[in-house]
């Protein structure tokens, strides 16, 4: 079977579509405990699934595809029943439900631009994210992130951690 490195070589532009989001993660989260890869011949793309042992996440799924495809980027956040997810780095909702649900579900409800999980979009955690990765991929000084969303960040973090619940981010 061809090794990781291997397929990264044949992929064309993949690399620099991958790599960018892995030093992302890498410095965001640091070293993954367990590695998993499926290239997808087709679409000529390729998904990854770092696995870290504790902490505030359990699992991140990275999927990068050729750049003759549409842009779309995703982050969902799922502690216990409590689910965000957010799109472009713009659009913060929650899913109805208890469940999980699919990259194609339409069951969405917008959250409020102002207090509680929706200041998320704009201050928090992942807005924060949403902006720095958006500072790597264009190559940019982060304007952002100053002491106050650094603050924010670490409060969410000790909010998510002190649920027993499962903790996982799916990008």
């Amino acid at each position: 079977p061809p090794t990781l490195p291997g397929v990264i070589d044949q992929a064309g532009d993949l690399p620099t579509l991958l790599m960018h989001p892995l030093a992302v993660l890498v410095d965001t989260f640091g070293e993954a405990k367990s590695a998993e890869w499926s290239w997808h011949a087709d679409r000529r793309g390729i998904t990854v699934m770092l696995g870290y042992p504790s902490g505030l996440v359990g699992t991140l799924q990275l999927t990068c595809t050729a750049a003759s495809a549409a842009p779309h980027e995703e982050l969902m956040v799922q502690v216990g029943d409590d689910v965000w997810r957010v799109s472009q780095g713009l659009t913060l909702t929650q899913p109805h439900g208890q469940h999980m649900p699919d990259a194609g579900s339409a069951s969405q409800t917008a959250l409020p631009t102002q207090g509680g999980a929706g200041a998320l979009a704009a201050t928090g955690y992942l807005g924060s994210l949403g902006h720095f990765g958006t500072s790597v991929l264009e190559a940019k000084p982060v304007a952002r992130l100053n002491v106050l969303h650094l603050l924010q960040m670490m409060t969410l973090q000790d909010t998510l951690r002190a649920k027993q619940e499962r903790q996982w981010v799916s990008l």
